[in-house]
């Protein structure tokens, strides 16, 4: 069974290419991907999906932080041009959490896409531009190499005070 989020990514790539004439500057396309997804839209249980930003953004190059939180945030692969859409998936459960998502599309796809996340990064959004953690920092990220990526936070929003397995309270949430 495919993840909502992925869903909601094809819904998107389709809505794209469904809609805009051939060719189309990618900056309006991108801005062009901000409506909200009705829930039928989806193809799974879901009451719609909001889409809180879409942002269109220049190539970087890689580089390397001189100090950072963690040996692998200090490499910063380098991006391609692309659309960031962050939005979320809201439940059928008013009391469940939405599933928090970021999407981003290269504006030279390969028609391919890797999803970010899960196990112990359930409960952050994960912006799905770094390498996977397996991956060489030499080489060229999924991003770079025309993957759409997605990283979700999977439905568990931490916050603190707020025990992390409070999620499963909710049968929608887990």
């Amino acid at each position: 069974m495919l993840k909502p989020v992925i869903v909601v990514s094809l819904a998107l790539l389709a809505g794209c290419a469904a809609v805009l004439p051939t060719p189309v500057d990618p900056s309006v396309a991108c801005e062009g991907l901000k409506a909200p997804i009705v829930a039928n839209k989806v193809g799974l249980p879901t009451a719609g999906v909001t889409i809180d930003s879409a942002k269109f953004s220049a190539p970087v190059a890689a580089s390397v932080a001189e100090r950072a939180p963690t040996p692998a945030a200090t490499i910063n692969p380098a991006l391609p041009e692309m659309c960031q859409i962050i939005g979320r998936i809201l439940p059928i459960d008013p009391s469940a959490p939405p599933i928090f998502f970021q999407v981003n599309l290269p504006t030279q796809w390969n028609g391919k896409s890797l999803q970010f996340g899960g196990g112990g990064f359930n409960g952050t959004l994960i912006n799905a531009l770094q390498h996977p953690p397996s991956m060489p920092f030499g080489s060229p990220g999924p991003l770079a190499r025309g993957y759409v990526t997605i990283g979700t936070d999977s439905g568990h929003q931490n916050a603190p005070g707020v025990p992390i397995q409070a999620f499963a309270a909710n049968q929608e949430s887990f």
